[in-house]
């Protein structure tokens, strides 16, 4: 017994209605088709023109000296492109991570040290300047870009300190001004630390005299 298909059947009793339900089908896919593109650029137009940006291929903790492996460029829509996104022709190879970028995120002129300057001086925010926290100090387990705080004793204190004078505070230990951002942990145990210019004095007076505290903390 033979078992025929339907579109042989159709197609041989109706040849002129299966050609027609043939073109129909194909116009409609045709439209369907037409309609979807259509959706897409009315969609990318809605996002704006498209602009390439660099984006981590993987995590850049601080201090990473930016390598040609260490991001792809991407073309993202303009209202999408943060703030400082390189151009295209901007340098990054060579260039310091001075605020850790996360796999994924496009890198900009905020979180990239200058061009052609490299070390800890990459890293140091304007206005700042770097300063050796000895290891025999008190110290916690700290790590490259954490946040601080520095405390000294009320001799250390000097210029610019708010709050009632030394002999009220009865030789406590009082902030030494000071928020900073750890650059550097070496093998001994000391740490680098970027501080304000303006608090350099007081630190220093607190490291030299051996008063200094380093306490973990928020940014």
């Amino acid at each position: 017994m033979r078992i025929y298909s339907w579109r042989w059947r159709v197609t041989r009793a109706h040849p002129t209605l299966y050609r027609v339900a043939t073109v129909v089908v194909a116009i409609s896919t045709a439209g369907a088709t037409a309609t979807l593109v259509r959706q897409a650029e009315l969609r990318a137009e809605a996002w704006g023109p498209g602009r390439e940006v660099p984006v981590a291929t993987h995590d850049l903790p601080m201090g990473t000296v930016v390598a040609d492996s260490d991001y792809r460029m991407e073309a993202r829509p303009t209202t999408l492109v943060p703030a400082g996104a390189p151009s295209p022709t901007d340098p990054l190879v060579g260039r310091v991570i001075v605020s850790a970028v996360f796999e994924g995120e496009p890198l900009t002129v905020g979180r990239l040290g200058p061009d052609g300057v490299s070390g800890l001086s990459a890293m140091l925010p304007p206005g700042s300047v770097a300063m050796l926290v000895p290891g025999t100090a008190h110290l916690p387990r700290l790590e490259v870009g954490d946040a601080v705080e520095l405390f000294g004793s009320d001799r250390s204190l000097g210029v610019g300190q708010t709050g009632p004078a030394p002999a009220a505070r009865g030789g406590g230990v009082e902030p030494a001004g000071h928020s900073g951002t750890v650059l550097d942990v070496a093998t001994d145990g000391s740490i680098t630390v970027a501080v304000d210019a303006r608090d350099a004095s007081t630190v220093a007076s607190a490291i030299l005299d051996g008063s200094v505290l380093v306490a973990l903390t928020h940014h």
